[in-house]
């Protein structure tokens, strides 16, 4: 199971159609909020998503759990739990839906962090990016036990952090 996560575009979608054809179209294509686009783009691109902080997002939920193999996925905005303070507020609402990764964006820093057991994944902004200064995506793979995360850089697709979680571990 492929799939690309992005997260704060703010009307620069380009690169993730470009991701899309680049992984070649990937089972799973998630958004995590502040799109800025009309919702029936999204759509046309198979994107599942959730609502941000914009007012121009489709109305989707604020969170939703995804379960894909062996892994519950929890992908959220981020805003309703401020973590542009910290992630204390997400890790105990993870903790308390038995999550094993957590997908989220806001802050537009791409970043990958550990606690409880439960690791957080933000891909970074593909619109208006903070750090690094240039645009970046989550690419995900998930084979049985194993998932590895790697979040690139959307215009060359280096990694520029990575991750492989073993629920065997």
């Amino acid at each position: 199971m492929r799939a690309i996560i992005f997260s704060d575009s703010h009307g620069n979608i380009d690169l993730v159609k470009d991701a899309i054809v680049h992984y070649k179209s990937p089972e799973y294509r998630f958004g995590l909020g502040d799109y800025e686009v009309e919702p029936y783009i999204l759509e046309c691109m198979g994107v599942t998503g959730v609502r941000g902080n914009s007012y121009l997002d489709p109305d989707w939920d604020y969170s939703f759990i995804y379960t894909i193999g062996k892994f519950r996925i929890l992908l959220t905005h981020g805003n309703r739990y401020s973590v542009k303070d910290s992630l204390y507020t997400l890790s105990m609402y993870a903790q308390s839906k038995n999550v094993d990764i957590v997908f989220y964006g806001h802050t537009h820093e791409a970043r990958i962090d550990e606690d409880a057991h439960i690791y957080f994944i933000n891909p970074g902004s593909v619109g208006m990016p903070f750090y690094p200064m240039y645009p970046t995506i989550a690419y995900m793979e998930i084979n049985g036990d194993i998932c590895n995360i790697k979040i690139v850089d959307a215009v060359d697709y280096s990694v520029f952090k990575e991750i492989t979680i073993n629920k065997n571990e």
